[in-house]
């Protein structure tokens, strides 16, 4: 059903009594819990990504996840599973996951394997960020009955593979990133399609990877997109080519400019890549760039 049709019928739900529908459970922070919850009851789990200081999250739970006519909508085929993506010490999801913006919304099968994700639902109100919140759904709902999950990631959850700065950074034990652990970690020998070094990727790409892997990003797209989808790998090749650019105006530095430029025409959408040029071509020059 269309979300707009589904919205329609979300607000009968506001003056009809609701029969034969479950609203949704939800789990706080317990991701087994949500698991075995969701393999019980035949659901999928709906991961709600936040903290506790993003304004938007906060909109988002209150606004629609803690509606009840929503809720009676999505308990038909969801368990919620909210997650505070900074308290991520023991189930290690938003690691596994390279969570970097809240809200994010992932969809798991009840056996742990990633459906669908989002990254912000747009809304200003309750009609616009319900309808966002139905549409990622009923996505992910199709995914499903078709047996389609994203490929390149497993369904075990292991804290332990992702390289010390990263669990420093996301667990905000340490967000200073020490700059020889971070170069040494791209340096070693190691499964470059593997998802710690995939997530480890995308999470890290604004903060200015290492040349040779932004380039064997753009090399291997391909590769990358059937195993994780092309939202996480577009996402990684647009800010690895901002945080080029930044760089080369940050040094003001036509030749590098120049460098960054031709790999944003590469790795981005030609509409965007020219949208982006001409807006650090702007940066450039009130730098002082010549």
């Amino acid at each position: 059903m269309p979300y707009r049709a589904l919205f329609c019928g979300l607000l009968l739900f506001t003056f009809l009594p609701v029969r034969g529908q479950q609203a949704l459970e939800t789990v706080e922070q317990n991701y087994a819990t949500a698991l075995t919850t969701a393999k019980e009851q035949d659901k999928l789990v709906f991961v709600d990504f936040y903290t506790t200081w993003c304004a938007p999250c906060k909109q988002l739970d209150k606004e629609v996840f803690q509606n009840d006519s929503v809720r009676q909508v999505l308990g038909k085929d969801f368990v919620l599973l909210r997650y505070d993506a900074e308290n991520d010490t023991v189930f290690h999801l938003s690691k596994k996951h390279h969570v970097f913006s809240y809200p994010t919304g992932l969809i798991l099968d009840a056996d742990g394997y990633l459906v669908s994700r989002k990254y912000g639902f747009p809304g200003e109100d309750f009609e616009s960020l319900s309808a966002s919140v139905f549409e990622f759904s009923e996505q992910a709902l199709r995914r499903s009955r078709g047996d389609t999950v994203v490929v390149g990631y497993s369904n075990h959850v292991d804290g332990t593979i992702y390289p010390g700065f990263y669990i420093d950074y996301v667990n905000r034990t340490n967000t200073k990133i020490d700059s020889a652990a971070f170069h040494a970690y791209w340096d070693k020998e190691q499964n470059i399609f593997g998802e710690a070094y995939f997530s480890t990727l995308v999470y890290f790409a604004r903060k200015g990877i290492p040349d040779r892997v932004a380039d064997r990003l753009l090399e291997h797209r391909e590769v990358y997109t059937t195993l994780y989808g092309s939202l996480d790998v577009e996402i990684a090749l647009m800010f690895v080519s901002f945080s080029k650019l930044d760089a080369a105006v940050a040094e003001k530095n036509r030749e590098q400019f120049a460098v960054a430029l031709q790999y944003t025409r590469a790795a981005l959408d030609a509409d965007f890549a020219e949208e982006v040029a001409a807006r650090y071509e702007e940066k450039f020059r009130s730098a002082g760039g010549e």
